[in-house]
């Protein structure tokens, strides 16, 4: 895992198993570094987002130039998401801990 809002680096294997199968990539950004660090043991509760982008196609790509689509598309989808760890509040939180008590019958 990298600390939010970080991009690591791409390796051309996906983007070459892409083209040899002829099938997209989708690429998938989320901010879970904000509430789910690497190397901790306690998660704090929140809310995630999770973006999902348009399926990159293969055509007329090499596995380079896949690569690095994917890549401009992740950094452009992370750019777009919430990463100071502070995307919900404390009211959400509990309302959240309250219905899930309820629904389980203990309050």
């Amino acid at each position: 895992r990298m600390p939010p809002g970080i991009v690591g680096k791409f390796q051309i294997g996906g983007a070459a198993l892409a083209n040899a199968a002829d099938s997209p990539i989708i690429v998938i950004a989320h901010n879970s570094g904000s509430r789910w660090p690497a190397h901790r043991f306690l998660k704090s509760p929140g809310i995630i987002q999770v973006t999902i982008s348009p399926p990159l196609l293969p055509a007329d790509s090499n596995s380079k130039a896949l690569t690095l689509r994917a890549n401009d598309t992740l950094r452009e989808m992370m750019a777009a998401l919430p990463n100071d760890g502070n995307q919900t509040s404390r009211f959400t939180t509990d309302n959240a801990f309250a219905s899930m008590n309820s629904r389980r019958g203990s309050t």
